[in-house]
């Protein structure tokens, strides 16, 4: 996995080499046409396998996906989306590049811009790119925001977009006409963004903590950690039974603690920004980028439905 450093402003990011990146994604993957138990007619899937990391000489399969999936090998996606890019005719540095032990595609992209934030922090554009060879959709790029001071990354909607989601029916009309037209768009309208996080960082936290922290919606260890970090910086109080001292009792909360009320209650006027902000703190930390990317899209979901935020 290759990760850019720490900085505050753009200037200071060191961006990855993309030349080097661009070669180490560019893998090739066989695919094999599958015929029917009985041999006499194509079955409509297709195998596909890459070269065993542990041995030169033999095949690892990957998946079985149907025959009309479309095909993007990583390099040339990887080509196909800085063209894009450099469509839009604003400077963007290439910060986090993956593929895991699934072989799906994780990179993280920030842009020249400024984010106007609530609470002074620089906040720039960021685009997260997921490929994968088996898995979903061939390959997805989402619009998001990149919090320099702590290194957070988020998906958020931008101008109507949020990105877009590669299938067998678009993919024609896609790979011809680019997405570089809807994704300036989306740059222009960040200022959209700017105003959902003013009203993150207005609404009060006690008038939407029992919607965030609602099951099923974001995962439990992340609400968990949340509150964790919210209790510890005196935000809220962990009202349970717990043997444990103050700013530790949340390692004891469990599911039906989150839906029982007053198990935790907010300290005075915290925003809701402060939430949004430990959460997607967890989940840009992840150890799955597969998981960075289904958080990411949980903690949106949730916090544009907030019906003091809506």
């Amino acid at each position: 996995m290759s990760v850019s450093n720490t900085a505050l402003d753009f200037a200071s990011v060191k961006g990855l080499d993309i030349a080097v990146e661009r070669k180490k994604v560019d893998f090739p993957v066989n695919r094999e046409t599958q015929l029917s138990e009985d041999h006499k007619f194509i079955s409509g899937f297709t195998r596909l396998s890459v070269q065993d990391p542990q041995n030169a000489g033999r095949l690892l399969p990957i998946g079985e996906v149907p025959a009309n999936r479309p095909f993007l090998p990583y390099g040339d996606t990887m080509d196909w989306i800085l063209n894009e890019f450099d469509e839009l005719g604003t400077p963007y540095k290439l910060r986090t590049s993956v593929v895991n032990k699934k072989f799906n595609l994780y990179q993280e992209y920030i842009f020249d811009q400024d984010v106007e934030s609530p609470d002074g922090d620089a906040i720039a554009p960021m685009v997260l790119v997921h490929g994968s060879y088996t898995k979903g959709s061939p390959l997805a790029v989402y619009l998001g925001t990149y919090r320099y001071v702590c290194s957070n990354g988020a998906i958020i909607q931008a101008g109507g977009k949020t990105g877009i989601s590669v299938n067998s029916r678009n993919w024609g009309d896609l790979s011809s006409r680019g997405f570089h037209d809807d994704f300036r768009h989306a740059l222009n309208h960040y200022s959209d963004v700017s105003k959902f996080y003013g009203k993150l960082y207005n609404v009060p936290l006690a008038e939407t903590l029992n919607e965030i922290l609602q099951p099923k919606l974001i995962p439990f260890c992340m609400r968990k950690k949340a509150i964790g970090s919210l209790e510890g910086n005196g935000y809220v109080n962990v009202n349970i039974t717990s043997d444990k001292d103050a700013g530790e009792k949340f390692k004891d909360l469990k599911e039906e603690d989150f839906f029982t009320p007053q198990s935790i209650t907010v300290n005075g006027d915290v925003s809701t920004w402060e939430a949004y902000k430990e959460l997607t703190y967890i989940s840009s930390r992840l150890s799955s980028s597969d998981r960075v990317i289904i958080a990411n899209k949980s903690i949106d979901r949730v916090f544009k439905k907030l019906t003091a935020v809506a």
